[in-house]
């Protein structure tokens, strides 16, 4: 007779104990799970398991959730920031003989920072008390918790000693978990490690939580901040062997051609070329203390899932950041980071040691900015509002250097698979937050203003060195904003719509207050004379036939072609003439080959530009002029 292995179901939920020492949360954890996650024992063990302080808890329908238990203090500030921004569902512990103490506070402060989880308490040790003393704490507790920001919150009273409650609680649990929903985060793989060891047989073993993404045998993996390279031989969840894991679930990843020696805990292990390292962060940050000050450039102790450092907080827009208030700042790591927008954060004081804030990550970089600009502390207030609502890829945006972004970057940042990135892209396309500017570039169009304000100062400058021209050219301003023609041109509408001081005539942006001065004959001669040496490249155009091709005199020539010097847009070779961009082309192409030869031979350049020997011995010669080659006895070597 077969016999039919019951498969477990994983359902997207983690659940954590926090609470004072002592008031019974080891124990109570035991009782749900099974697990002593207190084992010394299994702590030595060498086989592919959990991490220490996660326990499997079974409930109905082959249903198992994974609970993350704290004992103690010290150990609560690592290993709980490990897996709260994962909590969905927190059990409070509080014992009925000593009420709400300290850690109770800290535990709690700490978890609504990093999850602001569903809540239930578990009232322990009601043995040791009468039933009025457990009513008054029950009273004690619904205050606490009221001014915390939690509401309606059930008390279970119970008893560890006695089982008094246990399963009242557990079903508590299993009520309050089928109303959760699925906040897993479907960007691509990413997980802190959180333990490593060696398997004889296997190799490398790394445990933690996944923070978001999904993961299955034979995958690859990116190990950083080291670099590494490897793929995954086998992944057990909650000691239950698997083909596949995702965020929310401990799991244990069995990895190839790494050396267990490499990992360290904090690194990360995320699918190739998904998130990068930083040693900066632009985040949303809050004081929950009510006396410290958090004073700029204050070094404090910075913690994230299973990372952390020392950083220097660069408080934006003010010098301080008062108790009980909230703020933006840049942070300065001591030691490389692996982030990504929405992560979330506590820092705490060295000495004496507390916690005195956390908040989340927006960008996971920085830039140059003005730290009182008003105009970037606007950006970011709206760019919070978008990490609180989950819209990480609209808040990187709403900060990053230039409104004018690539899809390349939008698929970056957003760290999503190629389906659900464009999703999301036509849904802000669609919400008119991106303008679709063409050949995969867009526009912040909310952020049009700092592109205009930034046109203007071009062209303010632009128009002193082309005095003699109607403006400046969309090829040209691509150029200068990274963008292809038609993405220019778009933008160039957009601007001239919005600011009464632009100009679009002639093919050509500029100042509604500048006028060339020259005449506008001269200015379409001139741009033809541009033209026609352009479109010759490398092959150069001689005088004469420019002035048999566009019938003018020898004066006018040589004074437009005067400007288009003055301009920088054209280089004199003899009596031949070459576009300044082809003969920048042409001088590279000269160091390229002889840094590559020793000579540099007539024949080579030749065959390497496409042109013919005569004009090839003319531009050798000018770079000769100039200084970037000369001519030795055994030939042309570049100087």
């Amino acid at each position: 007779m077969k016999i039919e292995r019951k498969i477990k179901i994983l359902p997207p939920a983690m659940i954590g104990t926090a609470g004072h020492v002592d008031h019974g949360k080891t124990s109570l954890v035991k009782l749900l799970t099974g697990c002593d996650t207190d084992r010394l024992k299994e702590e030595k063990e060498r086989g592919v398991s959990i991490n220490l302080g996660f326990a499997p808890c079974q409930f109905s329908g082959e249903r198992m959730i994974g609970i993350i238990d704290v004992p103690g203090h010290i150990d609560f500030i690592r290993n709980m920031v490990t897996g709260a921004a994962s909590m969905d569902l927190l059990i409070l512990v509080v014992a009925a003989d000593d009420g709400i103490m300290p850690q109770t506070i800290e535990h709690l402060q700490i978890i609504k920072m990093l999850s602001f989880p569903k809540l239930v308490v578990a009232l322990t040790k009601i043995d040791l008390v009468d039933e009025e003393m457990v009513e008054l704490a029950k009273e004690e507790i619904v205050d606490f918790l009221d001014d915390m920001g939690f509401s309606d919150v059930p008390v279970m009273p119970m008893s560890n000693i006695k089982l008094d409650g246990i399963s009242a609680l557990k079903n508590k649990i299993e009520e309050l978990v089928g109303t959760l929903d699925d906040r897993r985060d479907v960007r691509k793989f990413r997980m802190g490690i959180q333990k490593h060891f060696s398997v004889k047989g296997l190799g490398t073993v790394a445990t933690g939580i996944p923070v978001s993404g999904e993961l299955k045998i034979g995958d690859q993996l990116e190990l950083l901040p080291s670099g590494m390279s490897s793929s995954v031989r086998a992944i057990q969840n909650y000691k239950q062997q698997t083909d596949h894991t995702s965020s929310k679930i401990c799991c244990a990843l069995n990895v190839r051609d790494i050396e267990e020696s490499k990992l360290e805990r904090g690194m990360s292990l995320i699918e190739p070329g998904s998130y990068k390292i930083s040693n900066f962060a632009i985040v949303a940050i809050e004081n929950i203390s009510k006396e410290f000050i958090i004073k700029h450039n204050r070094t404090v102790r910075f913690h994230s899932g299973t990372f952390e450092t020392s950083a220097k907080v660069s408080i934006i827009g003010s010098n301080t950041l008062q108790p009980q208030t909230s703020g933006f700042a840049k942070l300065i790591f001591k030691d490389s980071a692996i982030l990504a927008a929405g992560d979330k954060f506590i820092v705490r004081e060295f000495s004496p040691s507390m916690t005195i804030g956390g908040g989340r990550v927006i960008l996971p970089d920085t830039f140059k900015f003005k730290r009182s600009s008003k105009e970037f502390n606007l950006r970011l207030q709206k760019a919070g509002k978008a990490i609180d609502a989950g819209d990480f890829l609209a808040a990187q945006l709403l900060i990053t250097p230039s409104p004018l972004v690539a899809k390349t970057l939008i698929d970056f940042y957003s760290a999503l698979d190629a389906e659900r990135v464009g999703g999301v892209l036509a849904e802000l396309i669609d919400s008119g937050f991106l303008c679709d500017l063409g050949s995969d570039n867009y526009l912040v169009a909310e952020r049009l203003r700092e592109v205009g304000a930034d046109v203007l100062k071009l062209l303010s400058k632009f128009h002193l060195s082309h005095k003699y021209s109607w403006g400046i050219d969309p090829s040209a301003l691509g150029q200068i904003l990274d963008l292809k023609k038609q993405g220019t041109v778009v933008l160039i509408k957009l601007l001239v719509l919005a600011f009464e001081k632009l100009r679009f005539s002639h093919g050509r942006l500029s100042l509604k207050s500048f006028s060339p001065a020259i005449t506008d004959k001269q200015i379409k001669l001139k741009d033809a004379i541009e033209e026609l040496i352009f479109d010759a490249s490398f092959d150069c155009i001689a005088k004469g036939a420019i002035l048999n091709k566009l019938n003018m005199a020898e004066k006018e020539f040589r004074m437009l072609s005067n400007i288009l010097i003055e301009e920088g847009e054209l280089v004199v070779l003899g009596k031949h003439y070459i576009s300044k961009n082809c003969f920048d082309k042409a001088l590279d192409a000269v160091r390229q080959l002889g840094t590559k030869n020793k000579i540099i031979e007539i024949l080579d350049y030749r065959e390497i530009l496409g042109t013919g020997r005569n004009i090839t011995v003319v531009l050798l010669e000018k770079f000769d002029s100039i200084g970037v080659t000369r001519r030795f006895d055994d030939g042309r070597r570049l100087i």
